[in-house]
């Protein structure tokens, strides 16, 4: 097993999922994997709030929609990419309200690691 094989397979998985999330009103969070030469694990995460859909069609978790404005963000930017002054793009993906400094939660969208922001940040990056 390779980093490239490994890559496939959790791929893989996340479609042969997607229908019974789907299904169930879910949604799925990447968190980490680890492989070695016989052995792997993938480890996920389910969000088991109620998602709606928005007026473009993108599920918005519930989760999402009652925090959003305590942060300055809007419904519409569950899912908003932005570039950080480094260069680098990422899509807001959650709020961690009990985070203090870093509430919201965004995947960098070249390789989907998780990275945190502040309210602040974000805001500024949207030009909101």
């Amino acid at each position: 097993m390779n980093r490239q094989k490994a890559g496939e397979v959790a791929t893989d998985m996340e479609a042969a999922i997607q229908e019974v999330l789907t299904k169930h009103g879910l949604i799925l969070e990447k968190r980490t994997g680890r492989y070695g030469s016989s052995i792997g694990t993938l480890s996920v995460k389910f969000d088991f709030s109620e998602v709606t859909s928005s007026d473009d069609g993108t599920e918005i978790p519930s989760s999402f929609r009652s925090k959003c404005a305590r942060y300055g963000l809007r419904e519409e930017h569950y899912g908003a990419e932005f570039v950080s002054f480094s260069g680098e793009r990422y899509r807001i993906a959650g709020i961690n309200s009990r985070a203090r400094k870093y509430p919201i939660s965004c995947k960098r969208v070249r390789d989907e690691k998780g990275f945190k922001f502040s309210a602040q940040d974000v805001q500024r990056y949207l030009g909101v």
